[in-house]
């Protein structure tokens, strides 16, 4: 059985983020141009770069997808007009307040 200093000197590849799934089994050039459409996406959707829990780059199609902490997977082609995607739908937080129906603040 590992011990737990074995466990933490581990090598996570899922730990280098966006950078791994973007780069995975790209050219060079490649590699640029998947950067520079996931970042468009990214602007033309409004989503901020700590809200992006995964994105890819498939050069095949030429398309960016990206799935954020709120759930949602879009996928961008460059040049494409898209809406702005809402908050909870970004980041994942509910802004609707609650109504009370037990407790101190009823």
């Amino acid at each position: 059985m590992a011990s737990k200093k074995d466990k933490d000197n581990s090598r996570n590849p899922a730990d280098e983020g966006c950078k791994a799934t973007c780069d995975a089994g790209l050219r060079e050039d490649a590699k640029d141009e998947g950067r520079d459409l996931i970042d468009e996406a990214c602007e033309a959707y409004g989503i901020n770069k700590r809200y992006v829990f995964s994105s890819a780059y498939h050069s095949d199609t030429d398309e960016a997808v990206i799935v954020t902490n709120g759930g949602a997977k879009v996928r961008y082609r460059r040049g494409d007009k898209v809406e702005a995607l809402p908050p909870v739908r970004v980041d994942g937080i509910i802004r609707k307040k609650m109504r009370v129906v037990a407790g101190k603040g009823k």
